[in-house]
């Protein structure tokens, strides 16, 4: 079996690649903050992380700062110069290990040939810095991830999550986009088999996807089914109205921008991460064969794991809008 060095192993695509792999009897040696070996991506390589990158057969980097409300230049020492690191160090080496890279589906530019925040912007970065190194190196790009399919367990909660917290708090009085746009989800379960079958059997892309595609619900489903489990856990909700993008931006925002406190304000800019997401369809080309029947089992399944692991004590977001703090 192969021996597998692993970046990011505490994340949430990363902890399930890694029991994956496992069971599939690979021998992984960590890299990172909570790992085998110690490696903060803030600094360059040690010498003990860059001994086991050597000896691997496959070196999986999932590691990255997936804050989409960082800046470029916060994001760029973790998610590019890391990779640049790490490719340099493969480069110079006589037997070189194959590099798996975790990506992102966003990492495709938009149709204006642009990124939505910094985060999509590294990913790109480093996909070049690799596509260009020479290196035996394959790409995968996940689309946005939620829970496993058995039962909508997850590492950790990050990014469409924060948006199910906020919901769930009431911190969001409008939605800035269109109901009916697709939402590209894939079960984070998926994303460790299809990344445990690439490093098993090579399948010579540069870059391989893995999205639920046509299967993406709306994000009107999305939003109504969390509502729905609130509600059925007894909690009560504050659904939300679908404002479009023009209204948002002409008339919405400027009318209550000057009205907002610190704290309205904050939550508005959090919801405004996710406007570049509910502008416009996010569903990318797959070969997988979901149903969105499928997909919506597991959305639910999630929303109802990460009701049970999270608890409920932030100040409900209808007081924070009712009043100028």
């Amino acid at each position: 079996m192969s021996r597998i060095a692993i970046t990011g192993a505490s994340g949430a695509i990363g902890r399930s690649v890694c029991q994956e792999l496992l069971e599939h009897g690979h021998n992984t040696v960590t890299l990172g903050h909570q790992a085998d070996i110690r490696w903060d991506l803030n600094d360059r390589l040690p010498r003990e992380a860059a001994a086991a990158i050597e000896s691997a057969d496959v070196v999986l980097h999932a590691a990255a700062d997936i804050r989409l409300s960082a800046t470029y230049e916060n994001l760029y020492r973790v998610n590019v110069a890391a990779v640049a690191d790490m490719v340099e160090l493969i480069s110079e080496l006589d037997r070189r290990p194959r590099l798996l890279y975790m990506s992102s589906a966003f990492a495709e530019p938009g149709p204006d040939g642009g990124h939505n925040n910094g985060y999509e912007r590294t990913k790109a970065e480093a996909e070049s810095l690799i596509a260009a190194s020479g290196l035996e190196a394959t790409v995968m790009r996940p689309s946005l991830v939620m829970g496993s399919r058995a039962d909508g367990s997850i590492r950790r909660f990050s990014g469409i999550y924060i948006f199910i917290r906020m919901l769930r708090l009431g911190l969001v009085p409008a939605i800035p986009g269109f109901s009916q746009v697709g939402v590209d989800l894939i079960p984070v379960d998926v994303v460790a088999r299809e990344t445990v079958a690439e490093i098993e059997k090579p399948s010579g892309r540069p870059v391989v996807g893995i999205t639920s595609g046509p299967a993406a619900p709306s994000l009107e489903e999305l939003v109504s089914t969390a509502c729905d489990i609130f509600e059925a856990h007894g909690e009560a909700v504050d659904r939300p109205k679908f404002v479009t993008p023009d209204s948002y931006h002409r008339l919405f925002r400027p009318l209550v921008e000057s009205r907002l406190s610190p704290a309205q304000r904050v939550m508005l800019e959090t919801v405004e991460i996710f406007l570049p997401y509910f502008e416009q369809d996010h569903v990318f080309a797959s070969d997988m064969q979901f149903s969105r029947a499928e997909i919506m089992d597991v959305w639910k399944k999630s929303v109802e794991w990460w009701l049970g692991e999270t608890s409920s004590t932030a100040t409900r977001g209808r007081v924070v809008w009712a009043r100028k703090n």
